[in-house]
């Protein structure tokens, strides 16, 4: 016996294009925020040593130098004439927080000093230099 099929039978099979149109589009939106977040970062060639110190002692101002001898406080562009102000609007919020400075190995020796200089004379109590452990 043949089996009639009526016009009214519902239809079983799921339409999976609009699924896929929106698994594209978020893949999509991931791709470009992920390639937003790689350009933000400063890229350091940092010095090696045999010594690590990991003492964390909450968040402490982070001052990066990178070859362009660009000076970033927090991940914010400034300039050594601005440093003194922002890191002494840092210490009114915590006059206890220390400042690491992180920069590029083959930056100029007397400007790393420099910016470690103008960190100490602003009040900063404790400063230490970002390395990469030696393997």
């Amino acid at each position: 016996m043949a089996k009639a099929q009526s016009s009214d039978a519902e239809i079983s099979d799921i339409n999976i294009v609009p699924l896929v149109d929106i698994i594209l589009v978020v893949l999509i939106i991931f791709m470009v925020t992920s390639q937003t977040q790689k350009q933000n970062q400063m890229e350091l060639n940092l010095p090696e040593s045999s010594f690590s110190d990991s003492k964390k002692t909450g968040a402490p101002i982070a001052i990066s130098l990178n070859k362009a001898r660009e000076i970033f406080i927090n991940q914010k562009l400034t300039d050594l004439n601005e440093l003194r102000s922002q890191i002494g609007a840092e210490l009114n919020k915590n006059p206890e927080i220390s400042a690491v400075v992180s920069a590029d190995k083959d930056l100029d020796y007397g400007f790393v000093i420099a910016v470690m200089d103008v960190a100490k004379t602003a009040g900063v109590k404790e400063l230490s230099v970002t390395t990469v452990e030696n393997p």
